[in-house]
This record gives C-alpha cells, structure tokens and sequence, in this order.
C-alpha cells in the first residue's frame, strides 16, 4: 500500500535502499532472457525492496492513503474510452483497476507479487465489484488470453521491463488487444530523470540506476509504437493531475506534437538549468496508440 507523509527518510535510509536496488538490478540486467533465474530475481528483489518500503513506513510513521484514491489517469481512461473487456499490466494494490470495474468494464489485473494481487481481490470485495475483476498472479510475458481486449494498460511499469523484453512487451499487447482497441502507457520521462531512488544520489539527466532499468522519452516511446504497428497516437493536454483539475480528458494528435516538441526543446537545456518547476510538471509521459481496426 503506497503511503502518504510530510516524513522523509533520513539520506542513510535512502543510501541504504539505494544500494539494494542497484546490487539487484544488477542481477536482473545480467540475467539470461526468459530464464527462471531472471523470474527469481525479480521476485526476490521486488520482495526485498517491498520489505524496506514497510519497514520504513513504520520508522517514519507514515499514514497509509486512503486506499479508494486513484490518479487522473482513471478519468483520462473512462471518460474517453469506456472498455468493455481491460488489462492492467502491473495493477499493484489494484485501486485503478477496481475504478475502473465501478464503471461496468470487465478488468483483468496482472502482477507479480502476491501481496498486492490478495490486497487487489480484497478491494474488489469491499468495492462490491468481485464479479467484475480478476487479478491474476503472473508476469505479462507468459500471461495468456484467449477473449481480448479493448484496452490495455501500463501505468509505470516499463520503465521496470528488462530492455531485452521490451519489443515483446509491445508485440505481444498488440497481439491481445482487438481490432481497435488501444493500449495506453504512462511512465517517468527519461528526460526529466532519474526518477527511482538514484534520484538521490546521481545528477540529473544521469541515466536510472535502480529498479526503473529504463526510463523512456516520449520520443522513445513514439518510435516502439510505430515499430509495432499501433496506429493514431495521441496524448492529453497535460499531466492527469492538471486534467483532472480542469476536467479535460480529451486524447489529441495535436497534443502529442505540441508536446514532442516541448521535449526536444527541454533536453537541449543542460540538466543543471532544468527548473525544479518544469522537472515535476512533466515529470511522466503518456502516450495511447491502437491497433488498427479491421481493414485498415
């Protein structure tokens, strides 16, 4: 369960977790494609990692969010695409996944820890919308479904991938997603970066070196789409936060240039002179590309 506190971790805290996600990501990046070894990894240092995230809610006493609260990201996916049949890669305690179940969709939620898929079903169950979810304890590269959906969604989770799995990562949705439906992903942008735990320690514009084993611009992300054959890209106006304030869910090709070209201008700023200000507001990037319908 994510937590909510004006106490931060002392900078020893920070070094000490620092340390662990480099030591493991270390592992993973060496580890064979495909290979159990990667999969033990991953779940031994995600466990681990989850461990002193626990251990240092309770040091600092922090409060836990009230477990019902989701992103903007839940109205920029339910006002504009209404999904009979959603995949969540990565849905975590499963609050944006059950949101969305509250709208009549049918959602299916994948993650590799056990703990956050019994807190998704349990959330299911106090949201009444069991019927409507079904959390499933598996990695996406061997998840399998034969029905399909009209949207699939990764909500900070690519930038977790093994670079190595990342052209499956996007054949493969486009695979499992029907004539027409999208597949939308949100995640830290690397020209704002780092934004793991190495934050902390390395310069801004220094590549990740925690679990975020990549992080992607929204260039990055614009040429994986086109690779894999997703057509009618398009992006919100701004950050969900500032959607959700203004109450503006529109998705627009128009805004996916506006802001391709913001970043290129950002990056040529040397990192020192990247404002705090700018840093936070587009501090993610957010991009929706579709599978072209049937005789496109």
């Amino acid at each position: 369960m994510r937590h909510k506190t004006n106490l931060a971790p002392s900078i020893e805290d920070l070094r000490r977790l620092f340390e662990v996600e480099r030591y493991y990501t270390e592992l993973i990046l060496a580890s064979p494609k495909g290979s159990e070894e990667r999969r033990r990894v991953l779940r031994e240092g995600y466990d681990i990692v989850a461990s002193i995230h626990n251990y240092l809610d309770e040091k600092y006493h922090r409060q836990p969010e009230d477990p019902y609260a989701v992103s903007g990201l839940f109205e920029l996916v339910a006002e504009s695409f209404r999904p009979g049949r959603m995949l969540e890669i990565g849905c975590g305690d499963g609050r944006l996944s059950v949101a969305l179940a509250t709208t009549g969709c049918y959602v299916v939620g994948l993650d590799v820890s056990e703990l956050q898929i019994e807190a998704a079903q349990k959330l299911s169950e106090k949201r009444g919308v069991q019927s409507l979810c079904a959390f499933v304890l598996e990695d996406f590269t061997s998840f399998e479904d034969a029905l399909g959906f009209d949207v699939i969604l990764s909500d900070q989770v690519i930038e977790h991938i093994h670079p190595d799995e990342v052209d499956d990562f996007f054949s493969k949705s486009f695979r499992l997603l029907h004539p027409g439906g999208v597949l939308i992903i949100s995640t830290p942008s690397r020209i704002t970066g780092p934004h793991d735990v190495s934050k902390f320690f390395v310069p801004r514009g220094t590549p990740a070196r925690g679990f975020h084993l990549r992080e992607y611009s929204l260039g990055d992300l614009v040429a994986l789409y086109q690779r894999h054959g997703f057509v009618n890209l398009s992006c919100p106006l701004s950050h969900p936060k500032v959607c959700r304030m203004i109450g503006y869910y529109k998705w627009s090709p128009l805004y996916l240039r506006k802001s391709l070209i913001f970043e290129k201008v950002f990056a040529l700023l040397p990192p020192p002179l990247r404002s705090d200000l700018l840093v936070k507001l587009f501090a993610h990037v957010l991009l929706c590309g579709q599978r072209p319908a049937t005789g496109e």
